[in-house]
């Protein structure tokens, strides 16, 4: 026989999916969305790109461009980069 302990977490795991709003199944089967604060940008290498490329508090790389100052992000040239704004550039001196 089983307990009143056991048959309480049996039901609350029952109701539990049986209560669940149709619209939470759809939103978690739905691809996830970029906020609408958020932006896809794309960096663009200039011709002649020196190595060591200042970008924020950081360098960049032979082959990168620096795609988000404010973050220090750099990235290949014509790759995907994240535009959000970190606040003022560090710049060493």
């Amino acid at each position: 026989m089983l307990s009143f302990k056991t048959l309480a977490v049996l039901a609350a795991l029952t109701l539990g999916a049986v209560a669940r709003p149709a619209d939470m199944a759809a939103r978690d089967e739905a691809p996830a969305t970029t906020p609408s604060t958020e932006k896809i940008t794309f960096a663009m290498a200039a011709p002649g790109l020196e190595t060591g490329v200042q970008c924020g508090p950081n360098k960049c790389g032979a082959g990168l461009v620096c795609c988000n100052e404010s973050c220090g992000i750099c990235s290949a040239p014509r790759g995907v980069c994240i535009t959000l704004w970190c606040g003022e550039p560090i710049l060493s001196v």
